[in-house]
């Protein structure tokens, strides 16, 4: 029980360094990597959610309110973890193609250069 609650504890610290740190740089940088960021972002904080809310199960004398309480942290936490991992996805594949293309014009303008 002891062991488990560190392991949440260090989740916890781990999610909410990780959700401060994808939150700068999703304010530094623009357009895709900006939602790249912001799509790990919502990961780290899906995961702290979640974290939060094992930690509050594991309490043994709990009223029906505070598991109603821990239960909509939970969800909270399973639903940003859900769209960050959407969205994670989709602008890491978008920014790929983005970088490919840019490599293609670039190759072209060196062409075009050499001729």
């Amino acid at each position: 029980m002891k062991a488990l609650s560190i392991i949440l504890i260090s989740a916890i610290a781990i999610s909410v360094f990780g959700t401060l740190f994808h939150s700068f740089l999703a304010r530094r940088n623009t357009h895709v990597v900006k939602r790249v960021n912001q799509g790990l972002m919502n990961i780290y904080m899906g995961t702290m959610f979640i974290s939060i809310s094992f930690i509050l199960f594991l309490e043994i004398n709990r009223s029906v309110f505070q598991y109603l309480t821990t239960s909509f942290i939970l969800i909270i936490g399973l639903i940003n973890l859900y769209y960050g991992i959407k969205n994670w996805r989709y602008f890491s594949k978008l920014s790929k193609e983005e970088q490919e293309l840019a490599e293609k014009d670039l190759q072209q303008n060196i062409k075009q250069q050499e001729e």
